[in-house]
């Protein structure tokens, strides 16, 4: 049995002839946490539990993934798909109030 492969991917050639998947921008394990830090939620570990609840729920909670990203002081609970700030726009001089 051959690896999976999520049927929404696809590896796409560039204009510059690099190849570059449409979908995920890295390669390599679904949990790899390199780079995690410099990453703006959502993030991939939110991704992965929108898209695949109960993989999320194993790899965070069974394998302790949850623990590791608390320790490095990395967010990861809660639904950040729909807290996303708003920003309301200022008043200037031509502002009509």
């Amino acid at each position: 049995m051959g690896p999976s492969r999520d049927w929404r991917t696809e590896i796409k050639e560039q204009p510059n002839g690099l190849l570059e998947t449409t979908w995920a921008k890295r390669t390599g394990c679904a949990v790899c946490g390199f780079g995690i830090h410099v990453e703006k939620r959502p993030h991939r570990f939110d991704w992965m539990r929108k898209r695949n609840y109960r993989e999320c729920k194993f790899w965070m909670y069974d394998m302790g993934w949850g623990a590791v990203l608390d320790y490095i002081r990395i967010g990861w609970r809660g639904d950040v798909m729909h807290m996303q700030q708003l920003t309301m726009p200022q008043c200037g001089e031509d502002c009509d109030e």
